[in-house]
C-alpha cells in the first residue's frame, strides 16, 4: 500500500461519459488513490459544457473552451495568454489553435493554483502541449506524469506539424507512460528517444461478477441459451472497426441461424447505422448505448466471442479485450496496433491481418467467426487461456499500485513529499 498523504494530483483526461481505455483507466485508479491516501484527486476534461461534480474522493471538472474565451483577456490572465500565444504561433499553430491552446493553459492553470496541485497527469500528447507553457511559468515546481496512445497514427499530419513542441513535451515529465509497446515504441518515428514505459491498464478479474447473469440478459432480450452471441464493445466509429463488422453482420446472420450480436459502447457516427443494421436483424442484433460501467459483467457475462476489428495501427491494446479475457471469452481482433501484446493468435483467439487499406480483412474475419460459432470446445479452451493471460498480465491492482508508485516518485523528486 502506497502512502499518498498530502499530494495533490489533477488528472487531464476524459471521465465518463464518454465511455473509453482513460475514462476506464480513471474509473478505478481515482477510487484506489483515495485509498493509498492521496489528499485530493481533480479530472478536468474539456467538453461542450461546463460542471462540477464531487465524487467519493475526486472531483471532476467539464471546462467548456467557447464558454470561457473571455478569459483571455482578462487582466489576470493577459501575461499568460501573451506568452502561450507567442510560442504556439512560434511553432507552426494556427491562430485558432493556438486561441485554443491558450484557454487551456488559462483553465489549467487556475485550478493547479487554486487548489494548489503538485503533480499533473496528461492523457495523449497531442492533447497535453499546455503543459510546455505551463511547466515554464510555474517554474518547474510541479511534477508532470504523460501518458501517449495512438496518436502518431491517429493524428500524423497534427503530429508532424508540431513535432517541435512535442519533444519539448516530451522533456519535461519525469515518467512517460504508455498502455502498450506498440504505441510506446511510435514516436521514435518522429525522432524522439524518450524512453517509455509500458503500463498495461489492468481490469478487475473478479469472476463471481459475471455469474449468474447469461440467462438474465439473455431473457430480457429475446436470445436463447444455445445462440452464439458475438460482441462489440467500444466507440461506435470506423476507428473501432465498427464499419467493418457491420458489413458482414447480415450475412452472418442469414447463414447461422444462432448467431446474434450485440454492440455496445459509447454513441458515435456509425450508432445510427448499427441502428438500422438492427432493425432490419429480426432480433438478432441489440445496440446498447453509452453503457454505464456496472453495466459490463452483465453484458460480457452473457456473450460468448468479443470481436475488436481495430482500424488500422492506431489501436494501443484496448480495454474490452482484456475485460474480455477476464471474462473467459475468446477474442477475435485485427492484428494491428498493440492488440497482438494481449491476444495470442490461436491461442487466446485469433489475430485477423489488415487489408491494404488498414482494415481488417472481412473474409478472414469471417472464416474464424465461422470457426468459434461452429466449435464451442475453442470457445471454452481460447476462453480459459485468456483468462490466464488476463490474471498473469491484466490485473487492475497490479496497474493503480505502479501508478500510485509512480506519483510517489514524481513528489519525490520534487520534494512534494
Amino acid at each position: 500500500m502506497k502512502n499518498l498523504a498530502g499530494i495533490k494530483v489533477l488528472f487531464l483526461g476524459t471521465y465518463p461519459p464518454p465511455f473509453g481505455g482513460i475514462a476506464s483507466h480513471l474509473n478505478t485508479l481515482l477510487p484506489d488513490l483515495v485509498k493509498f491516501g492521496v489528499e485530493q484527486s481533480f479530472v478536468l476534461n474539456f467538453d461542450q459544457t461546463s460542471s462540477i461534480k464531487k465524487h467519493k474522493g475526486f472531483v471532476v471538472y467539464r471546462k467548456s473552451i467557447g464558454k470561457n474565451f473571455w478569459k483571455i483577456i482578462h487582466p489576470s490572465n493577459l501575461l499568460l495568454a501573451i506568452m502561450s500565444i507567442f510560442v504556439f504561433l512560434r511553432n507552426n499553430m494556427s491562430i485558432k489553435g493556438a486561441i485554443t491552446e491558450t484557454i487551456k493553459v488559462i483553465l489549467i492553470n487556475e485550478i493547479v493554483l487554486s487548489k494548489k496541485i503538485d503533480i499533473i497527469s496528461s492523457y495523449i500528447s497531442v492533447k497535453s502541449l499546455p503543459l510546455v507553457i505551463l511547466d515554464k511559468y510555474w517554474s518547474k515546481k510541479r511534477g508532470i506524469i504523460l501518458t501517449v496512445f495512438g496518436e502518431v497514427y491517429d493524428s500524423s499530419d497534427y503530429v508532424n506539424q508540431h513535432k517541435q513542441l512535442l519533444k519539448k513535451l516530451f522533456s519535461l515529465p519525469e515518467f512517460i507512460l504508455a498502455s502498450s509497446k506498440h504505441c510506446g515504441d511510435s514516436f521514435k518515428k518522429i525522432g524522439i528517444k524518450r524512453e517509455v514505459e509500458t503500463l498495461f491498464y489492468g481490469v478487475d478479474l473478479d469472476q463471481t461478477k459475471f455469474l449468474d447473469q447469461r440467462i438474465k440478459f439473455r431473457t430480457e432480450n429475446n436470445f436463447d441459451k444455445n445462440d452464439v452471441i458475438f460482441l462489440f464493445f467500444g466507440r461506435m466509429n470506423k476507428d473501432m472497426g465498427l464499419d467493418v463488422l457491420l458489413s458482414i453482420i447480415p450475412d452472418v446472420i442469414q447463414h447461422h441461424n444462432n448467431a446474434k450480436f450485440i454492440i455496445a459502447g459509447a454513441s458515435e457516427v456509425l450508432t445510427e447505422e448499427a441502428k438500422k443494421v438492427a432493425s432490419r436483424s429480426a432480433g438478432k442484433v441489440i445496440v446498447i448505448e453509452n453503457v454505464p460501467f456496472n453495466k459490463l459483467p452483465e453484458i460480457y457475462g452473457s456473450s460468448d466471442i468479443l470481436l475488436a476489428p481495430s482500424f488500422n495501427q492506431r489501436a494501443c491494446m484496448g480495454v474490452s479485450i482484456k475485460e474480455a479475457m477476464a471474462a473467459s471469452l475468446p477474442v477475435i481482433a485485427s492484428e494491428g496496433g498493440g492488440i497482438s501484446e494481449a491476444v495470442v493468435n490461436d491461442v487466446t483467439g485469433y489475430l485477423i491481418p489488415l487489408n491494404n487499406f488498414g482494415k481488417t480483412d472481412t473474409n478472414e474475419l469471417t472464416m474464424k467467426m465461422d470457426i468459434l460459432l461452429e466449435d464451442s470446445h475453442k470457445r471454452i479452451k481460447f476462453g480459459q487461456e485468456g483468462r490466464k493471460r488476463a490474471e498473469r498480465l491484466f490485473s487492475v491492482e497490479a496497474t493503480n499500485m505502479r501508478f500510485a508508485e509512480i506519483i510517489l516518485m514524481t513528489a519525490k523528486s520534487h520534494q512534494l513529499k
